[in-house]
């Protein structure tokens, strides 16, 4: 299975993670890190760092230090076109992209890549099906698509600015999925595998982590 195999944008990656914070050092508590993006979409090797993921897809301590060395690295490239535009880096950030993939298929077994890329689904919820190879897979039509759209939009501007509670960030992402037809639905429950046993961190007000 490669179905939604496409790293997000590598200007959503440089947001999460903030300029101000060592590309190489992730907090201390690596279970904690990313929790604060649950539902919204995350490039698939920053899920790595967490020992809950880790542990699900079985790494062993080279693969894991491997995705530390690796991340740390392409955020120092991110970091470095933060605040430019155009064609140039624009095509930068496609290449930095395609880096972390290719890490991936080069690091990681074929089995492993098919977890994570469930692994990615199940943390996204309805944020994946903005995914292009979500959209072509499901058959997702454009009314669908412009409802998730702006329901998300919607949803991630007020949980970021802190005006939203985690149960209507909840809320909100059932009904996005719920724009799904029987069968769409049924397509989706098939791509996200075993559930993965999450490990979050103590609950935090909303917000930009």
């Amino acid at each position: 299975m490669r179905q939604g195999w496409t790293l997000v944008p590598a200007g959503l990656a440089l947001a999460l993670l903030g300029a101000g914070r060592s590309p190489a050092a992730p907090p201390a508590n690596r279970v904690a890190w990313l929790d604060n993006r649950f539902g919204m979409q995350v490039a698939p090797i920053y899920f790595l760092l967490r020992p809950d993921v880790q542990a699900d897809l079985q790494l062993n301590p080279h693969q894991v230090e491997g995705a530390r060395v690796r991340v740390g690295q392409l955020i120092e490239r991110l970091l470095k076109l933060k605040g430019k535009s155009g064609q140039p880096a624009m095509a930068a950030k496609k290449d930095i992209d395609e880096s972390a993939a290719e890490w991936l298929r080069h690091e990681l077994s074929e089995a492993q890549q098919e977890r994570l890329t469930q692994i990615t689904f199940q943390w996204e919820g309805a944020a994946a099906l903005q995914r292009p190879t979500i959209i072509e897979d499901l058959g997702i039509v454009e009314l669908q698509e412009h409802k998730v759209k702006q329901m998300l939009a919607e949803r991630d501007r007020r949980y970021l600015s802190g005006a939203l509670s985690i149960a209507e960030f909840d809320r909100i992402s059932r009904e996005a999925l719920g724009v799904l037809n029987p069968l769409q639905r049924q397509r989706w429950d098939s791509l996200l595998g075993e559930p993965c046993r999450f490990v979050f961190g103590p609950p935090r007000a909303p917000g930009r982590p």
